[in-house]
């Protein structure tokens, strides 16, 4: 909670992503300081928290900008393919950045109009069927890529209920970003 509190208000005010990254990892420090004494303090205990995060921008001149944290790396629809980014400098997880200063660092990717960025938490990733294999998100990205996004992600809903044959054991979420064109894309 006191990530997103921290990133609701640090959203509007701080001017690039590093900085956002910057201000969560601090949040989330003093969270867990605050955590700390309580535990010293015979209070009840939530442990030391860490955090996966993937910050995004859209820039207007067609890219994206990418501070990673440990999250799931995003997929680019373009074209009627998909990829996995691929992640120059993951970052480590919000809550770790003592262990390694100055580890996350601001990756542009191309996004034009029309392309779409696909998101998703872990829940997604770490789905298994009844034999321990993991969920196939590359190859179905793939073989979905000309789909709308809204029948997309009913897609994949669906499909993720039918290849784990049971109720998701974690949460799970998946976002397609879509760039839309505009009146200054078409020179």
């Amino acid at each position: 909670m006191a990530t997103l509190t921290s990133f609701r208000e640090c959203a509007y005010n701080e001017p690039t992503l590093l900085g956002v990254a910057d201000r969560l990892e601090q949040a989330l420090l003093r969270h867990n300081q605050r955590t700390e004494q309580d535990t010293e303090d015979g209070r009840e205990s939530g442990g030391r928290r860490f955090v996966t995060a993937l910050l995004l921008q859209l820039d207007p001149g067609g890219t994206a900008l990418i501070v990673h944290c440990g999250h799931v790396p995003p997929f680019l629809l373009t074209m009627g393919s998909a990829t996995e980014v691929q992640l120059t400098t993951p970052g480590l997880l919000l809550g770790l950045d003592e262990l390694a200063p100055n580890s996350r660092r601001e990756q542009k990717i191309p996004f034009a109009p029309g392309d779409r960025l696909a998101l998703c938490t872990d829940g997604v990733t770490e789905t298994r069927n009844a034999d321990g294999a993991d969920y196939p998100l590359t190859a179905r990205l793939c073989s979905w890529a000309t789909l709308p996004s809204p029948q997309l992600i009913e897609r994949l809903q669906q499909d993720l209920m039918d290849f784990a044959r049971h109720e998701p054991h974690d949460d799970m979420a998946f976002l397609l970003v879509r760039r839309h064109f505009s009146d200054r894309d078409a020179v």
